[in-house]
């Protein structure tokens, strides 16, 4: 859930609109809309760290800064079809950063697991989930490893997953190498403990 402050014109968005989060009432991002359209710069911030962790131009469809890129981390990319690791200029991410998008996933989850499986009891998820995003911002293939060895899990996550794609267009980021956009997995961990409605 989130926080929502802005003007309506006509029944649509318009003007300088900002958005907290709901749970820590943190400033999430702000920007301007133009008839109901994001326009021109959004800033977006890390609820934890409470800072901008990016800027985002919608009329350029452009990252113009991130926090997450410029790292000694290492990805699984492709290169001319051939998966490689190397570092990159800037990961491939989320719009509103990976803590944004793995604290997404998690609501999700808790909200919509079908609490028939765990039969009352609390269910750990602790996963890696490795994603694949396309240079032209789309997902082609999503890998799971449970550390839990849950079917039932693995294939709910999966389900999710996939359910996901449409849901989230418009908001994965590519990763840049040398200054071009490329295919590369983002991983994430997504570890919570699920508590299945009596």
């Amino acid at each position: 859930m989130t926080l929502v402050s802005g003007n309506y014109s006509y029944d649509k968005r318009d003007g300088l609109w900002t958005e907290w989060y709901y749970s820590s009432n943190v400033l999430k991002c702000q920007g301007f809309y133009k008839q109901g359209k994001r326009v021109g710069t959004w800033n977006f911030y890390d609820e934890y760290k409470k800072d901008i962790i990016q800027k985002y131009n919608y009329d350029t469809k452009k990252l113009m800064m991130s926090k997450e890129c410029n790292s000694n981390n290492i990805y699984e990319v492709y290169i001319d079809s051939n998966l490689i690791e190397t570092k990159l200029d800037c990961p491939p991410s989320f719009l509103g950063g990976k803590n944004l998008l793995i604290k997404n996933l998690i609501q999700r989850f808790t909200f919509t697991f079908d609490s028939n499986k765990p039969k009352g009891k609390p269910l750990d998820i602790s996963d890696k989930v490795s994603i694949l995003i396309n240079k032209d911002g789309s997902l082609s293939k999503i890998n799971i490893k449970s550390t839990k060895s849950d079917t039932d899990l693995k294939t709910f996550l999966e389900k999710e997953f996939s359910s996901i794609k449409k849901e989230y267009e418009g908001k994965w980021l590519p990763a840049e190498l040398n200054g071009k956009k490329i295919n590369a997995y983002l991983n994430i961990i997504l570890n919570t403990k699920i508590r299945p409605y009596k």
